[in-house]
């Protein structure tokens, strides 16, 4: 009587499964990726958002996302503005678990728009005369 499986069986079969293990893997991995650049650019849009409602009834740009977090002290203008804000609860961090960050645009002593970008997944992305570089994930705002 002859065996249903000998070795050389054996390793065809495992070979084959590892294969096909790999390529789900690597299929699961884009996937992934794909999904955390999607929600960092989700929250991007939403800080965004947030920055323009702050810039409209304060009459300025935030200093530091941070400033969102909190309710309106005094206007551009030295107006009360306590019953402003807070524009967000909490700061989220992006997909990689890293802060956001945001600066003003100036040109000249003006404020003429702002940036919030992301480093992306290596945490080595730029930003740098209106072009987000090496993985960067960003909007421009003005």
């Amino acid at each position: 009587m002859r065996p249903a499986f000998n070795l050389a069986t054996l390793v065809i079969y495992t070979a084959a499964v590892i294969i096909l293990t790999s390529i789900a893997f690597y299929g699961a991995n884009e996937y992934i990726t794909t999904a955390k650049i999607a929600d960092t650019k989700s929250t991007l849009a939403k800080y965004a958002t947030d920055v323009s409602q702050y810039r409209f009834e304060m009459g300025e740009y935030p200093d530091e996302l941070t400033t969102l977090t909190k309710s309106g002290n005094k206007d551009a203008e030295g107006n009360d503005a306590s019953h402003f804000g807070p524009w967000i609860n909490k700061l989220e961090k992006d997909a990689w678990n890293q802060d956001f960050i945001y600066q003003k645009i100036k040109k000249g002593s003006k404020d003429n728009g702002f940036v919030i970008y992301s480093k992306g997944a290596d945490n080595k992305g730029t930003y740098s005369n209106e072009e987000f570089k090496n993985g960067a994930i960003g909007l421009i705002g003005k």
